[in-house]
């Protein structure tokens, strides 16, 4: 006897499948409506820390932009980095890197070279009062700032001429300045009580003079120190000779700490750990605000200030 049932069961079939194919269907067009609303029309890389944490604020919440920083976060200054064919994978796939200059990115003709649609922005170009052959600007507060206008700039550029709205970038900027003015007034309450102290100090980072002119510190010595250099009994000699008891010894946490200890053994010296804010475990939008007031509030606690 034939079944009934059979076209019944067969319609509620149907229908279900029906169903199931719609629901993939809507789902599906909702994912790719939303995915061309979010993805990147602009691919921004940054080259180490200092830059990472200009393009992080500047570019907060901006839709259609993305920031990558093309060396980790434990690299440092790159002055011998060299890409890895990772790196030059990523660089291959961005729209603009932003550097810091002045020489900073040894391998940066070999990336422009090798990439020639990539724009390059020089945050170097901003900078006001750059000290002879160093480039360590952005442990100048003022300098970071000038240097972070700059990326503004073009980064505002680029972003018009891929009809992507530049509001938030300026809001952002605004907010930026606004960060870096406290830490600026920071700054300089700590030069005025470092001028009436009369501090002196050696620096065994070429990197922390920035610092110290903006703090008004009158610098005896400067000998900069890494994995590869040794220090002459000589140079050891000659700093020892123009240090005097309660002035400074300023290193980094990783290099120089036992020549400091040297020096501050021999003269009884202040030992001064500065932060040069390029190697990290994190990096996020704070980091340059947080280290760098940390850097004034151990040379504060330095100072008996």
């Amino acid at each position: 006897m034939k079944n009934k049932q059979t076209p019944k069961y067969c319609f509620v079939l149907l229908l279900s499948i029906t169903l199931i194919l719609a629901t993939i269907l809507i789902s599906y067009m909702a994912y790719r409506s939303d995915h061309q609303k979010t993805e990147a029309k602009l691919k921004v890389v940054t080259s180490f820390v200092p830059m990472y944490t200009i393009a992080l604020n500047l570019l907060d919440g901006v839709d259609q932009v993305s920031v990558t920083n093309l060396s980790a976060p434990k690299t440092g200054c790159l002055h011998d980095y060299e890409p890895t064919p990772a790196d030059l994978k990523t660089l291959s796939g961005s729209d603009i890197f932003i550097v810091n200059g002045g020489g900073m990115e040894i391998f940066l003709d070999k990336a422009a070279k090798e990439n020639p649609k990539l724009t390059i922005v020089d945050s170097s170009k901003g900078v006001q009062k750059p000290l002879e052959e160093n480039a360590h600007y952005w442990l100048s507060v003022s300098e970071y700032q000038n240097q972070m206008t700059e990326v503004k700039s073009k980064l505002k550029k680029e972003m018009k001429a891929r009809g992507i709205d530049t509001r938030l970038l300026e809001k952002n900027y605004s907010s930026y300045c606004s960060k870096l003015s406290k830490l600026k007034k920071e700054e300089s309450e700590l030069s005025s009580n470092m001028a009436t102290g009369g501090k002196n100090a050696v620096l065994l980072q070429e990197s922390f003079a920035y610092l110290a002119r903006d703090l008004g510190v009158t610098v005896k010595g400067v000998t900069d120190l890494d994995e590869e250099r040794q220090v002459s009994a000589k140079e050891v000699a000659g700093m020892i000779k123009v240090l005097h008891k309660g002035e400074m010894v300023w290193a980094d946490p990783v290099y120089g700490q036992k020549m400091q200890k040297t020096l501050v053994g021999q003269t009884g010296a202040v030992p001064v750990t500065i932060d040069p804010v390029t190697v990290c475990e994190t990096v996020d939008k704070d980091t340059y605000i947080e280290r760098m007031g940390q850097n004034f509030s151990t040379i504060r606690k330095a100072g008996g200030m």
